[in-house]
C-alpha cells in the first residue's frame, strides 16, 4: 500500500477513474504509473477521497485496537483537536466528551484547554512523583494514560 500515517491507497483497486484526484479540496492526491497515492505534505485528512471511491482503493486507519488496549489500563483521558467540529460535525464538546466517557476514558478536553493548563501547572506536575503521565496520539487524538509510579 501507498500512503501515510491515516490514508493509504491500495494498488490492486485503482482504476484510473481520478474520482479521488478531483474529489479532494487540497489537491493532495497524485496519479502516476496508473496508481493513485498522497502527497503526504498537502493532506488535510478531511476524508473525501474515501468517499468518492468506488474501488475501494482506499483505507482509513484505525487506532482502535490501540485505543482499546491503553483504555484497558484505566484511566485515560482524551485530548481532542478543535477540528473535530468540522471532522465529527458535532457542535457541542460536551456531546463529544460524553461519548468518549461512556467508551470508557476517565475524562476528555479540548488540545487548546489542555495546553493553557499544562503551561500553568508544569511546575506542579514535574514536582509531584505519585503519577506517571504517558501521551500517545491515536488517529488524530492524544489519549493521555494516568498511572501511579513506583
Amino acid at each position: 500500500m501507498s500512503g501515510g500515517l491515516y490514508l493509504e491507497f491500495k494498488p490492486a483497486n485503482c482504476k484510473d477513474c481520478y474520482r479521488c484526484l478531483r474529489s479532494c479540496p487540497v489537491k493532495a492526491i497524485e496519479v502516476a504509473t496508473h496508481q493513485a497515492t498522497i502527497i503526504e505534505d498537502r493532506c488535510i485528512l478531511c476524508g473525501k477521497c474515501t468517499l468518492v471511491c468506488h474501488q475501494n482503493a482506499k483505507v482509513v486507519h484505525s487506532g482502535r485496537a490501540e485505543v482499546e488496549k491503553l483504555l484497558e489500563g484505566g484511566n485515560v483521558i482524551a485530548s481532542v483537536a478543535p477540528s473535530f467540529v468540522s471532522s465529527l460535525g458535532i457542535n457541542n464538546f460536551e456531546v463529544l466528551r460524553n461519548g468518549l466517557m461512556q467508551m470508557g476514558f476517565a475524562d476528555a478536553e479540548e488540545t487548546a484547554r489542555g495546553a493553557a493548563a499544562g503551561l500553568r501547572t508544569s511546575s506542579t506536575i514535574t514536582s509531584t512523583s505519585s503519577t506517571t503521565a504517558s501521551a500517545r496520539v491515536i488517529s488524530g487524538m492524544y489519549c493521555i494514560g494516568l498511572s501511579p509510579s513506583f
